[in-house]
């Protein structure tokens, strides 16, 4: 990078080690130095003379989001939707009895203990 693309509001890597700073002002001392004045992610200030050389080491920094909204809605309902019903048991103990095409008989479904009904401690 030349000091003469430095500009304010940029976001620049290498003005401090492994931070991004935001440029606030820049005046050129010249061709071959300029003062810069930026901001740290901290929210402080800081002020320092860059010769020629040191601002070629420096590179634009893009921002970038960790995620977007660019996917297709269907899918994401149909994930959604698998997840719902990967995780119904946790709600519906018979789900798959409710949702299946089998008739059950009875007998497993009338004398099975209630899933909320508290067990009876054995012992003292």
């Amino acid at each position: 990078m030349k000091l003469t693309d430095l500009a304010r509001g940029q976001a620049i890597l290498g003005l401090e080690p492994e931070l991004v700073c935001t440029v606030v002002a820049v005046e050129l001392l010249g061709a071959e130095a300029a003062q810069v004045v930026y901001k740290l992610p901290a929210g402080g200030i800081k002020e320092r003379l860059l010769s020629a050389q040191e601002a070629a080491n420096l590179t634009l920094a893009t921002v970038t989001r960790p995620w977007t909204f660019a996917g297709d809605p269907a899918r994401f309902q149909l994930t959604c939707e698998a997840k719902r019903l990967d995780l119904a048991f946790l709600f519906d103990p018979m789900m798959a009895v409710h949702t299946s095409n089998v008739e059950p008989l009875p007998t497993p479904l009338l004398f099975t203990p209630p899933v909320s009904k508290p067990r009876r401690r054995l012992g003292p």
